[in-house]
């Protein structure tokens, strides 16, 4: 029950409910579900062309690591893995941890990484948050990793039931990707927007999401 409905007693007329034909006889309503409905069309119309336009931004000069199973990698830490490496001067914490070889392939944009136990994290990586690691042959030890292990407590972890929407948004003049995501076992007011590389794991119903929107936008 929404709010709307507890104080008006009935549920608001949304643009869904009136994209069908109107069927009474009062031609003001039926004038005014027309426009409605063109204005929304119009409003769809627009938003596709900005996602789109901050897409081609956003991809513009951008170069898409990619990997091979075997390669070794640096994977970069969670705000939670920095925060329990308190007590260091945080300019001299090394902000990736690795070498660390590659599993497999998952999706086009996602690494399965054999992960130290105490990272406590999936072990499906967006790209993003990969590096890929460049040994030096004069000191072989450079960039192996000595860190102790975290004491972290795992957050209990959420399992995406559906992606619902997409959108692009600028973060310090930067564009983000973000889904819309309904948890599994959770509310409807716990459905959250949420970065891309953060859903690694659920890597193909992203894509699912994407290509059924494709094909809804192609035959719209």
């Amino acid at each position: 029950m929404s709010p709307f409905e507890i104080v008006t007693g009935q549920q608001p007329l949304l643009p869904h409910t009136l994209d069908g034909p109107y069927t009474g006889k009062s031609p003001k309503a039926h004038h005014f579900t027309k426009d409605w409905k063109q204005n929304i069309d119009i409003a769809r119309a627009y938003l596709e062309k900005a996602s789109k336009r901050m897409k081609k931004w956003a991809d513009k000069g951008r170069r898409q690591l990619e990997f091979q199973v075997g390669d070794l990698v640096l994977v970069k830490l969670t705000k939670e893995q920095l925060k329990g490496l308190r007590g260091q001067d945080h300019k001299l914490i090394r902000k990736y941890e690795g070498p660390l070889p590659i599993v497999s392939k998952v999706g086009k944009v996602a690494y399965k990484i054999d992960l130290p136990p105490w990272m406590k994290i999936h072990p499906v990586i967006h790209v993003s948050n990969l590096k890929p690691y460049h040994p030096d042959p004069e000191d072989p030890a450079r960039n192996q990793s000595t860190r102790p292990a975290v004491n972290l407590k795992k957050p209990p972890s959420r399992v995406a039931e559906e992606i619902l929407a997409e959108r692009r948004v600028i973060i310090r003049r930067r564009p983000r990707l973000e889904f819309l995501v309904k948890w599994k076992g959770l509310g409807d007011e716990e459905t959250s927007w949420e970065k891309a590389e953060d859903l690694s794991e659920f890597q193909q119903k992203i894509e699912d999401f994407q290509a059924a929107e494709s094909t809804r936008t192609s035959t719209n």
